[in-house]
């Protein structure tokens, strides 16, 4: 919902979220995606921009028959999400608040100052809920992340550069994107997370979620199977954090510095030297 400071209000597990009025580029993003997306549907699936939705694995159909449930999971704030864009597949998922039950596709856009939002906070609660398919988008590093749910959790199907090549999804086989000739705003400076928040709210999580979170941004198969080999025991999973070496840093770093991370945030959250960190930015780069 949007407050009349037209700024976002969510809510998940009872923690309000509220997210500032989105950038030129998240709004242009979030349009020329949604367009291409009704061109596909047709019909046959809702589109739905920065609609709420109150996440429930109950059937939309019994749950709006009934008040009292109905207004109970309204007013619990415990999933009341509003996703840049989600697909719906069941029109009986619509309600006069906005939409009910578990969308087929979420696509969230990120904005400088609310990475940690889409990245951890709203990438959990739709994990939870069993979406099977979540895109973020990058503005910054003009990247599209596929995620889809296997065995409980998001891996990453595919990362696009959307400048560069269409977008393909894993729920919708035949759904190829093409936005490669939308027109974003460049001022010529590097965007980064100007904020710690990300850094506060990975050390503040317990570790099994802060592991799931460096996982998610650096989910390849070369340093996803060198994290696989660390977890033969539940000892091992809790010491990898503080007990990962040196090559498994330096492909976090490079994952974290391509989806826009600062060398700030990284050298804190990894422990490694800042001028390490910006050596292997200018290999990058080069």
């Amino acid at each position: 919902m949007e407050n009349i400071n037209n700024n976002t209000e969510e809510w998940v597990n009872g923690a309000l979220i509220i997210s500032l009025r989105p950038g030129y580029n998240h709004m242009e993003l979030q349009k020329v995606i949604g367009f291409r997306l009704e061109e596909y549907f047709n019909g046959k699936c809702k589109v739905a921009l920065e609609c709420a939705l109150f996440l429930t694995k109950g059937n939309p159909t019994e749950i709006k028959k009934d008040i009292i449930k109905l207004k109970a999971l309204v007013t619990s704030k415990q999933a009341e999400l509003v996703p840049d864009i989600a697909i719906y597949s069941d029109k009986e998922q619509i309600f006069k608040r906005g939409f009910l039950g578990i969308p087929k596709l979420v696509i969230e856009v990120l904005d400088v100052d609310n990475e940690e939002k889409d990245l951890i906070t709203k990438k959990e609660i739709y994990e939870q809920f069993s979406i099977p398919e979540y895109w973020i988008v990058s503005p910054m590093s003009k990247k599209i992340y596929v995620y889809i749910l296997e065995n409980d959790q998001f891996k990453l199907s595919g990362e696009y550069k959307f400048l560069e090549e269409n977008i393909k999804s894993y729920k919708f086989e035949d759904l190829v994107l093409d936005i490669k000739n939308i027109e974003l705003f460049d001022d010529g400076k590097e965007k980064l997370i100007s904020k710690s928040d990300l850094y506060k709210a990975m050390q503040n999580k317990k570790i099994k979620n802060y592991e799931k979170a460096l996982e998610d941004l650096n989910n390849d198969p070369k340093t996803l199977a060198l994290y696989n080999a660390r977890e033969d025991s539940a000892h091992e999973r809790a010491n990898m954090i503080s007990s990962v070496k040196e090559e498994h840093n330096i492909e976090v770093t490079k994952k974290m510095l391509k989806l826009g991370v600062s060398v700030e945030i990284i050298s804190k959250a990894i422990k490694i030297p800042k001028e390490q960190i910006i050596q292997i930015k200018k290999e990058l780069e080069s």
